[in-house]
């Protein structure tokens, strides 16, 4: 949480516009290597502290759904990268939406771990094309909501039964609410030709993109800021 301890002293980061690297306990300032990081990569979050009522809830059903390890159900929250440290997003507070300071909040308060999909419906490798155009599907998702915390229960565990028709109520446009993770999987669906549930056997909640081995890992370097 806050900083993490995989650091690269000499390496120097380009600050994101929109956010201020993140202090330690020195005062000195850092920020994740964001020109690593591309368009339609899946970022994770997991709060060591306390969480709220919605995160404790998702991990315990991931954890009761999946009977994955801790080391992947931690990560209760998903949010596809954009550029410039910018994702988006789809949150209880304000359904799907692009916040352009939300990632160093999160930074502040949460561990993250970045997946990158290794390859496409045609059996091609990621390409950067191939990123944006998952970005770009879920940016055109903005207009739809998060489902209220009473509802979040009866649709997640009405998508694992049946992912198929939530993905394609989600793409025809019959769907008004979506949670995090069923944003991230419609994007790669559409974007990219790709349905993880058919492929994991298992809806992708937060966890199931930090286990499948239909992603890659992009480790997250402290860095400090560019002058």
């Amino acid at each position: 949480m806050g900083v993490g301890t995989n650091r690269d002293p000499g390496k120097r980061e380009a600050p994101s516009p929109w956010w201020t690297p993140l202090g330690d306990a020195t005062g000195q300032r850092w920020l994740p290597n964001l020109s690593d990081w591309h368009a339609g990569d899946i970022v994770l979050f997991s709060s060591q502290g306390d969480k709220d009522a919605v995160g404790r809830y998702i991990e315990t059903q991931q954890k009761a759904l999946t009977r994955l390890p801790k080391r992947h159900t931690r990560w209760i929250h998903a949010a596809v990268y954009l550029r410039d440290g910018v994702c988006v997003e789809a949150t209880l507070r304000s359904g799907v939406s692009v916040r352009l300071d939300e990632l160093g909040k999160r930074l502040e308060r949460s561990d993250v771990r970045v997946m990158r999909l290794r390859h496409t419906a045609e059996g091609g490798k990621w390409s950067s094309d191939a990123g944006w155009r998952i970005a770009e599907a879920a940016l055109s998702y903005l207009s739809l909501r998060y489902p209220s915390f009473v509802r979040l229960r009866a649709a997640m565990q009405s998508d694992l039964i049946g992912h198929s028709a939530a993905m394609a109520a989600v793409r025809e446009g019959a769907r008004q609410t979506i949670y995090c993770s069923l944003l991230c999987h419609a994007a790669i669906v559409s974007g990219a030709g790709v349905d993880l549930a058919a492929t994991m056997n298992m809806h992708p909640l937060p966890c199931a993109f930090s286990a499948s081995k239909l992603f890659d890992e992009v480790p997250v370097v402290w860095c400090k800021p560019a002058q």
